[in-house]
Parts: C-alpha cells; structure tokens; sequence
C-alpha cells in the first residue's frame, strides 16, 4: 500500500512539474517577475512569501524535454584548491573546472549545468570530495543575481536579456554593450556593460542597450543558448526590433564589448556595415582561448564554438569593408590576439591604441579613451590643438622609448589617456605614454617600448590625449621617432591568417607575447580530408631539402603536413604547432624534429604543447637530453616522446665521447615507428619542393646525403635484438655471482 502510494505522490508530483514549466506558466511568471520590477506592490508581495526564486525558475529559459538545469555544490574544497575537477553523467564528462576560492561566506557552486538525467546515482565527481547535486527545469540563481538585475533593469525578452537605459522615447543615437566575463565561482555570473559613467545628461538622445550573455554556468559569448541551440537570429531580431521602434540605421549605432564582450561585439555587427565598432582585447579564435583550465571541459565541449566563422575571420572582412574600428590591446595577449591586431596595417578607418599590461588591465587603463570616443559618438567632443616642444629618442639593442614635452597648464579634473600617434599605411597607430611627475613631460615606461621589428618608428611624431570628458588634445613634434642603427631593418610585414591557404609555396607567420616575438616559414599540404593527424615537421632550413613522407600506415590518418622553419630559435614553436591543429580542426598534433641543434628546453617545451592527444618525434639528438631521466623516460613510456634510433645512436656517440657515467645501465630504447622512415637521396642541393597530391605526399626536408639518417624497420629490430641480448647478459652474470655469494 505505501508503495503505491508513492508512486501516486511522484505522478502527481510531476504532473504539477509538467504544468509549473509549460508555456503558459512561463509566459505568467515572466510577467509577474517583470511586474514587480516596476510595481512596489507586486515586488512586496513576492518577498512576503519568499516566492522571488520560484519565479525567476519559472521564468526562466526553457530548455528541450529530457534536458535539465543542475546545480554542482563541492564541499571541502580547501583541500582540493587550484585542482582541476570533471563531472560525469555515466561515463560523459558533461563539465569540468579548475577549483578556485568561492565568494566569502558562501559554497562553491556552479550553476546551470545542463544534464540529461533526473537520477543523482548517474553522477560522479573526478576528485575526491563530496558533493551535492540540485536537478530542476528552470535555471539557478542567486539573490545577488536577483539584486544586481533589480539593479541595472535587466530584464528578460524571449530567450534574450538586456536593459534600457537612457533616452526611451525618442533617441537619435544607440549604443550596444556586451558582458565579458567574470570570476567562475562568483555569485553574480552574468554581469552587464553598463558604462556609469555615461550619465543621463550625456545619453539625452541616445538609447543604450546593455545586452546579458545568461546562458549556461557563466555565458557562450551569446553563440547558443543553454541547451546548445544558435541564439544568433533571436539577438539580431532584437536589436532589429530596437531599430524599426525607434526608428534608427546602422550609421547611429555604436557597439561595444571588452574580452569576451568585443568578440562577440564583432559577431553581431555583422549585418550592421555602417556601425561604429569599438573593442578592447576581443578573443579572435575562440577555441585556441579556451584550451586552457577554466574552459577546456565546458565551453569548449559546445561544438558550435567550434563551428561558427571566428572572430578574426569576420574582423579581416570588416578591415576590406574599411568599417570604422577602434581596438584597444596589449602585446601580452598572444591567446587573444592570435598574430592579428600586432600586424594590421594599411585598413582604412583602423585606429590601433596599444596599451601596456595584461589582458584584464587593458579596458580599465583605457577606460578614459573608451569614454572619449563614445563622447565623440553622441555629440560631445571637443578638440583642442596643443604646443608639442620636443620629442626625445631612446633605445637599446631591441626597442625605442620615447619622452614627449607639451605645453603646460592642461586642466587635469578628468583623466586622460596620453599616447605616441604615427601611421601604419592608412591605419592610425597608439601607443600609450606614462604621466611624469611634471605634467608637461609623458614618456614610455619600460612595459610601452616601441618595437622597431613591426611598429611605424619613423612615422611617429605626433602626440594625442584622450580625456574622459570627451576632450581630444593633439599636437604634433617638430621631429619623429628614430630609428638607431643597431635596429635591423622591418622584420614583419605580413599579418595573414595561418593556414589561409595550403595550397601554394612557402608563407610567413610570426607570434608576438609580450617583448618577444617568433617568425617562422612555412609550406603546408592537405593529405587527407577526414584524417584526424596535423603532423608538423619542423627542419634547419626550409629551402635545402630531401624527401620524406607523411606517416602512411597508421591508426590516425595524416590530414595536413605542414614543414616549418623557425627563424627565431624555434621561440613559440610548441605555439605554432597548437594553432595549426586548431585551425585545421585535428584531433592529433604529431610533432617532427629534424632540426640538428635542439636542446632538452626546447623539446620539452614541445612534449609539453597544451594539446590532449600531442607526440613528438626526435630525428637528431638533443644536447642536455637525458632519455633515461624524468621526465623524458615518462613522456616516452607514454608515447609522448618518440626518440628514433637515429637520434638514439647520436646520443649514445655523444655520450661515448663526453664518458658519461651511466653506472653501467643499460636502457631499453623504444624502436623507431615505421611511418618515420627517412629515405636517402642523392649527393648535392635537391631542387626546390613540388608538393603534389596523393596518397604517400613527399614534402622537402634540409639534408644532404652525408647527413642522412636511414631508420628503417630492420634496423630497429637489430638495435632491439642487441640491447635484449646485453640486458639478458648482465642479468645473468648477476645472477651467477648472486650463487656464488650464497655458496660463500
């Protein structure tokens, strides 16, 4: 009797679910809850019965049937800090994280989860730790999350989030803000760009929308909703929508976003070809941003991040369309920028502003720009010449710094944001100055040094202030910057995409992180369409080459080859290798050293590339490269490392040579695979690579016949065959002199 009636309670109980969370049900509490945000009454009655979180669930996104919103609680979590984390459903990793402090006072929490069991005995956490699961149809939130919409009057349309602010009846101008991110375990996940300091006054003709990425545990940069569905038509409709009401075009519009608000600031300005773009550090390849712990086993796990056009491609169509854009960046950005916004020249209606720091300094920095431009925007700018004296050179070996002097007696009631102005074609280039102590002297601090490799050195000559107020002062020098003799000449002309194109000869790329940048040349061949391998080869010298083929007989075919030359000390090579496999969307990095003169740091920074599934072959030997020591014998226990007979015997040479004391071991050196075969070729220069299609491509590599190592299966089984026999010797003259102790 009680069992049945149990099973009356569930059914009743999930029927008054199914009614809660219908439409119709949805559609009254969504205007109940956007009632109490203009009606005292209404707000009153439900804190009196504690209903606020009722009716947020209920009205909030709805998701497919047998999709669920869940709510991962982890105790004890001091012990387990900084400690990456997975949740299963089964044996479905369906989110991960890094563990980091929670909001004083308060559980760590991740909320919305989306799962597809009701079932709790499905779930399990990687670490060990106890945990509470909460599963319901409608999303998790907090009161903070509740305070702060009240606040800023987020409210919700459909499936999209936004407040209004400014002029509601009658604007002329609209601007559109986009959220970044914020910490992952804080208490108010979805935040909005609300600019206070734009006031009433300033927007009096003008309409702000302040979009709110509230989808999943922390936001999608607005690509899908939290059941994974593309939001893109519903925000363009939106925004649509905000414009037949108030009438506006796209020359009214300005949009605005900062980190993950700038990409997707580009995303939705797609349609609008006449807006002003305004970005700070905008994410241009996504899935190569999230390859990293706090994103790795969640954001990244939605395809559709990975199947959208990215950021940059949808930037360098903007850049031929000559759109109106000011970015705002920094060099210590490389996971950002991805080799873009550091190259770009010669675009019309570019404005670049350089700004020293880290990637989460350069909106705060900017700030007094951001606001200076939008002020231009709507109306309220003003510019004022100013008396620019002298503008003094100073450099090292590698980079120029320059101290500017002004005329005195600027007001200083707002802050303003001094820079360095030259041209790069008919790209306008910023970068930004240090206040001295006298207010008539700017200069640049060791963090804002002018880089002669890629920067407009002898076009720099004028000096520009952006105040908060919307004021713009601007002189220019009676000089310009120059350039010192010991600066070579530009280095880096070229900001093309990687892999824009396989087909064709020898391209050029370079990385930029911070003071340091990398080039690298390289020629790259499609091999197999549906293979799951991006193998990179990389050699001395890309001109001087023999054949060798791509891995033929292997479980994860070759789908692109990919020969690199680095022409600055293979520096951020492991970087070079990670953007190729992303881009070409592999599931496999191979790795190939065939240089001569690699040391144990740099092959250890390429087994260490941030890829799942990465091998490193090594052709040659390494100096300082211990195979018998951690770490290396791990990564080649594990196949990370792959260290070829040849290499093998070179080491073992080099050791004879130095008399390496080895204590008498003998190693077990791993045979070379059989897809790694360097073929001989003939004496003399081999003529220049011809890349053909086909199922066994030959692609040029730099050695002559004298040089080259053939590691063929054979000689594998030879090497194997002789070490077997040595080891088996050793073992039992120990063990011969073991019996004769005993007998002693």
């Amino acid at each position: 009797m009680n069992k049945r009636v149990l099973l009356y309670k569930r059914k009743i109980r999930n029927a008054a679910k199914k009614v809660a969370f219908s439409d119709v049900s949805r559609s009254i509490a969504r205007e109940i809850y956007s009632l109490s945000r203009r009606s005292a009454l209404v707000s009153a009655g439900i804190e009196r019965t504690n209903s606020s979180e009722i009716f947020g669930r209920l009205s909030s996104e709805r998701l497919p049937e047998g999709k669920y919103f869940a709510k991962l609680t982890i105790k004890d979590w001091e012990n387990h800090l900084d400690k990456r984390f997975k949740l299963f459903q089964g044996n479905k990793l369906i989110y991960g994280n890094q563990i980091e402090k929670p909001a004083r006072g308060f559980p760590l929490e991740y909320r919305n989860i989306v799962v597809s069991s009701r079932r709790l005995e499905n779930f399990s956490l990687s670490i060990d730790a106890p945990f509470t699961l909460a599963i319901s149809q409608g999303a998790f939130s907090t009161q903070q999350q509740t305070d702060y919409d009240f606040k800023y009057g987020v409210e919700q349309h459909g499936d999209v989030f936004y407040s209004l602010r400014g002029n509601k009846v009658n604007p002329r101008k609209i601007i559109i803000t986009f959220p970044g991110f914020g910490p992952s375990t804080t208490r108010i996940p979805y935040s909005v760009s609300y600019l206070k300091a734009l006031t009433d006054k300033d927007l009096k003709d003008t309409l702000m929308v302040c979009f709110q990425d509230r989808y999943m545990v922390s936001g999608t940069y607005m690509i899908t909703d939290s059941a994974g569905r593309p939001l893109y038509s519903r925000v363009k409709s939106a925004i649509d929508s905000l414009l037949r009401e108030y009438n506006l075009q796209d020359r009214d519009m300005l949009l605005f976003g900062a980190s993950k608000g700038g990409s997707i600031a580009i995303y939705y300005a797609q349609e609008y070809p006449g807006a002003q773009l305004v970005v700070a550090v905008p994410q241009m390849n996504l899935p190569y941003y999230m390859n990293k712990p706090f994103f790795r086993n969640n954001l990244f796990l939605v395809p559709e991040i990975h199947n959208i056009e990215q950021p940059e491609s949808i930037l360098r169509r903007y850049f031929r369309e000559g759109r109106k854009i000011d970015y705002f960046y920094t060099n210590s950005d490389e996971l950002s920028n991805h080799s873009l916004i550091e190259f770009a020249r010669d675009i019309p209606g570019l404005t670049k502003h350089r700004i020293n720091g880290k990637h989460g300094d350069v909106a705060r920095t900017a700030l007094p720009s951001i606001l200076n431009i939008m002020r231009g925007f709507l109306g309220v700018s003003t510019v004022k010449e100013i008396r620019a004296e002298t503008l003094r050179t100073f450099s090292d070996e590698s980079f120029i710094f320059g101290q500017a002097r002004i005329q005195t007696g600027i007001s200083r009631t707002d802050p303003i944001n001094w820079y360095l102005e030259g041209n790069l074609g008919r790209s306008v280039f910023r970068v930004l100055l240090t206040d001295h102590s006298y207010d008539f002297v700017k200069y640049s601090d060791r963090s804002q040094r002018i880089i002669p490799a890629y920067d407009p050195v002898e076009s720099i000559n004028t000096i520009v202030g952006l105040g908060a107020d919307g004021s713009v002062y601007k002189g220019r020098f009676p000089n310009h910057l120059e350039r010192s003799p010991e600066h070579r000449n530009k280095l880096i002309s070229e900001f093309q995409p990687i892999l824009d194109d396989t087909q064709g000869g020898v391209k050029e790329y370079a990385i930029v992180n911070g003071a340091t940048y990398s080039r690298f040349k390289y020629v790259a061949q499609p091999i197999q369409a549906d293979g799951r391998t991006v193998e990179v080869h990389f050699v001395d010298d890309i001109t001087n080459i023999a054949k060798i083929r791509a891995a033929a007989k292997q479980t994860h075919p070759t789908k692109t080859l990919i020969i690199v030359e680095s022409q600055d000390e293979m520096t951020f090579a492991n970087l070079f290798a990670l953007r190729c496999v992303m881009t070409l969307k592999g599931q496999r990095l191979r790795i190939v050293l065939h240089n001569r003169n690699l040391d144990a740091t740099q092959v250890k920074a390429l087994v260490k590339t941030d890829w799942v599934h990465v091998q490193v072959v090594l052709v040659h030997a390494a100096s300082n490269l211990n195979i018998s020591r951690r770490p290396y014998s791990n990564w080649i226990r594990k196949r990370r490392l792959n260290v070829l007979q040849s290499a093998q015997r070179e080491m073992q040479s080099l050791e004879a040579v130095g008399n390496s004391q080895t204590d008498g071991n003998i190693l077990r050196l791993p045979k070379a695979p059989e897809h790694f075969k360097a073929e001989e070729v003939s004496q003399g220069r081999s003529q220049s690579p011809t890349l053909s299609a086909g199922t066994a491509p030959r692609v040029a590599l730099a050695q002559t016949s004298s040089d080259t190592v053939v590691a063929t299966r054979q000689e594998g089984q030879r090497a194997k065959e002789k070490v077997d026999a040595t080891f088996s010797a050793r073992k039992n003259s120990i063990r011969k002199s073991g019996k004769k102790s005993k007998r002693k």
